[in-house]
């Protein structure tokens, strides 16, 4: 059995992630509303690490860091140690809309929201100077990192929204379970996929 094909059946998950499944949707759509081909098209098979699209390998590198995408992800914020690991830092899981940690407390959802959002605009920013320089890769890596980071602020498995008004949030989830009444972002969780 294949790494994919184990993976979705211990998992739940389909071959094709959600995210990537979102990201090709959303870039058939941008051009046709530009009238462009700005975005290269994606097709449905490319995914995941053997992704040829720097888009999906950006968006995918927010979560599995060790592809070319990650170690530009890891460069544009300074991140010092091994690419397997910088996305399981408690101090950087507001890249996932996930509450970041000290030794004592979670944040609070009000700073995950903010810091959520100024690391999507520092990205957009530094994607923008990328393509003025004609970084293609790079402003492509970062456009797929940042819809990673949308992406997982409406997840399930991160955010817990309120049933009666979906656009208010109740709770947003820590990846780590040493803490008391707050939802946790589970290793493996099929809605995540």
């Amino acid at each position: 059995m294949s790494p994919t094909v184990s993976f979705a059946w211990l998992t739940g998950a389909s071959a094709s992630s959600g995210h990537e499944h979102i990201l090709r949707i959303a870039v058939d759509e941008t051009n046709k509303k530009i009238g462009s081909n700005f975005y290269e098209k994606i097709t449905y098979f490319d995914e995941g690490l053997t992704a040829t699209s720097k888009l999906i390998l950006g968006n995918h590198a927010t979560d599995f860091p060790t592809t070319e995408g990650g170690k530009a992800i890891a460069k544009f914020y300074n991140f010092q140690g091994s690419t397997s690991d910088w996305h399981h830092k408690k101090e950087l899981q507001n890249l996932h809309f996930l509450r970041s940690w000290d030794d004592c407390n979670p944040q609070l959802p009000i700073d995950v929201i903010e810091k959520s959002f100024l690391a999507i605009d520092q990205a957009t920013s530094a994607a923008i100077e990328a393509y003025k320089s004609g970084d293609s890769d790079l402003f492509q890596y970062l456009v797929g990192h940042v819809t990673h980071i949308i992406q997982d602020g409406f997840s399930p498995a991160h955010v817990r929204r309120n049933k009666e008004d979906p656009s208010k949030v109740d709770d947003i989830c820590v990846y780590s379970d040493e803490f008391d009444e707050v939802c946790v972002h589970e290793d493996l969780d099929v809605r995540d996929s």
